[in-house]
């Protein structure tokens, strides 16, 4: 008898793995245990509870001076496992160990025409991390640009990391955007953190 999986969804969806996993187990008559466990891999892989989180901040950020680092703070935890906003509400706690990719959206606005570069990278337990920094420039008076940045980090339990924010210009802030009559709110950030493998 042959074991038929559910379909896999377009994109990454925590319920599917746990699904995929519960009828591994009833197909096998097993219980598999987290981190003892080779899963029908190729290659195999341990089969494990993933750990997620989704964040965004809903509100704007401005910065008091210029060339000056900032944390910014996250409002809204829309789905988690795992992975929580700590305190203060800039930090990001990871509760277990693993390998975790970090997908943050920046969302920026100018108050005015005049050039303005910012600065977004990420930091781990207070400490920058390196070569996570992106730089982008905006002139766009009330316009807006998204900054994207992308990295895969080694997290023990209980680490935290905040995004953090600076600008060589305070005309610019980190900027949400309410909803109108056609479209749903732009986040001033949003933030996912999935871990892809275990420590």
């Amino acid at each position: 008898m042959s074991l038929r999986l559910p379909p896999p969804p377009g994109a990454y969806d925590p319920n599917y793995e746990s699904q995929r996993n519960r009828l591994i187990e009833l197909f096998s008559n097993n219980v598999y245990e987290k981190g003892l466990d080779v899963g029908i891999y190729a290659p195999a892989k341990l089969i494990y509870e993933e750990y997620y989180g989704e964040f965004t901040k809903t509100n704007s950020q401005i910065p008091a001076a210029a060339n000056t680092a900032y944390a910014l703070t996250l409002t809204n935890t829309e789905i988690s496992q795992g992975v929580s906003i700590g305190s203060p509400a800039s930090r990001v706690v990871i509760a277990n160990a693993g390998i975790y990719s970090f997908l943050v959206s920046v969302q920026i606005t100018s108050t005015n025409s005049s050039q303005k570069s910012i600065w977004v990278w990420l930091r781990k337990n207070g400490t920058d991390i390196p070569n996570s920094a992106k730089i982008a420039s905006i002139s766009l008076n009330n316009g807006y640009l998204e900054m994207v940045v992308e990295d895969i980090i080694s997290a023990a339990a209980n680490d935290y990391f905040e995004i953090m924010f600076a600008a060589d210009d305070v005309n610019v802030s980190i900027s949400s955007v309410p909803a109108t009559a056609f479209a749903p709110a732009a986040p001033a950030i949003s933030l996912s953190v999935i871990e892809i493998d275990q420590l």
